[in-house]
């Protein structure tokens, strides 16, 4: 960078002034092209926590795991009366 500013254009590599907007020489937009390089030299950044697709694979998720330790208990629960009710019925039948 110049000791005016911003430095020279990346698309064209004008030196315009330090207060412009737009390279005089091409048209580009100063900002943009300093934001695209400095994207280009920085690796990829993994999404924030709240992004909403992140949330959404996170919901579904916690939502299944819900939805299975609902059924396994229902399944121990179905299986503890069983047992019980089988119990229960061979007492009041008695010994055949």
């Amino acid at each position: 960078m110049s000791a005016e500013g911003r430095g020279k254009c990346l698309n064209c590599g004008f030196e315009p002034p330090a207060d412009a907007n737009f390279c005089p020489n091409c048209g580009a937009a100063r900002r943009q092209a300093q934001d695209q390089q400095q994207s280009a030299t920085r690796p990829p950044q993994p999404p924030p926590a709240s992004d909403p697709v992140v949330r959404g694979i996170g919901y579904t998720f916690g939502g299944c795991i819900f939805i299975v330790a609902i059924f396994a208990l229902l399944s121990i629960a179905a299986l503890i009366l069983l047992v019980a009710l089988s119990a229960f019925g061979q007492v009041i039948a008695g010994p055949h």
